[in-house]
């Protein structure tokens, strides 16, 4: 083949290629157009009050934006139109879902990704429920947190380090009758270390505060649908987190934080 026909070819080829191209682009172009049509029939279709209720919504998750970005517009009033009790929603929901991802932090300890420690986190639980979770929810504005504390990083860090700790002194899963003896040492080391590390102080009376036994926790675990009779507090804890979960990753360092904590597990091999 001579110098013409390698170039005819590539030429050809080069071709088919644009072809290609032309008929992806015309078809997106075509599924564009027919979405803006949509798009028109439906503003078309909303009445004055769905126009203004949508307008809302828009500028409220501008305002959102705006505000994780460090922008504090003076004219912002979306928090000045929300209600009280919503107010006091999203500020025990944030507190909370802070708490909730500092536990899961330290449940995924391991640098692999795989080694877990929900056992750790069930008793952790039994413990923070009672002392954190319950008096937010009660409305106790002293627990109440603004953002994630710079500390959470060091708390997850001592946290995993008590996990690696565990796993290689004790033969048996924390979760079980025979590990739960362990919860004095952890409500300790939470009472007289993480606390006060995420507070900036130590309050005298959290040792007084009884945890969850083994027998109501492991309820908890197995029979969520008992969940709202017998902890109804703690039900209505991860339901306002669920509620407000987006808006709290976009108004604190929450989603930072997390990204943080996987890049600083433990090397377990």
């Amino acid at each position: 083949m001579g110098y013409i026909d390698h170039f005819d070819y590539w030429l050809q080829k080069q071709q088919n290629t644009l072809g290609r191209v032309e008929r992806k682009y015309n078809k997106i172009y075509g599924i564009l157009r027919e979405a803006e049509r949509s798009l028109d029939e439906y503003r078309q279709s909303l009445s004055p009050e769905a126009v203004a209720r949508v307008k809302k919504d828009f500028e409220k998750g501008l305002m959102l934006q705006w505000k994780r970005d460090g922008f504090e517009p003076a004219d912002v009033e979306v928090e000045e139109s929300r209600s009280k009790s919503e107010l006091a929603e999203v500020a025990k929901a944030r507190t909370l879902k802070i708490f909730f991802n500092i536990i899961s932090s330290i449940e995924e300890f391991s640098s692999d990704g795989f080694e877990k420690a929900p056992d750790v986190t069930i008793l952790t639980e039994s413990i923070l429920f009672p002392l954190i979770f319950e008096p937010v929810m009660r409305g106790e504005e002293a627990y109440y947190l603004d953002d994630v504390p710079y500390s959470a990083l060091e708390v997850v860090k001592r946290g995993r380090e008590w996990v690696q700790f565990f796993r290689e002194a004790i033969p048996v899963a924390m979760s079980t009758p025979e590990g739960w003896v362990y919860q004095g040492l952890i409500q300790e080391w939470w009472v007289n270390d993480a606390l006060p590390l995420l507070y900036g102080e130590r309050d005298d009376g959290w040792i007084d505060v009884k945890p969850y036994s083994h027998k109501s926790m492991m309820k908890w675990r197995d029979e969520p649908l008992s969940q709202a009779l017998e902890a109804p507090l703690i039900h209505d804890a991860f339901e306002l987190m669920k509620k407000h979960g987006e808006e709290i990753y976009e108004t604190t360092k929450l989603r930072e934080f997390t990204r943080a904590t996987i890049e600083t597990r433990l090397n377990t091999k």
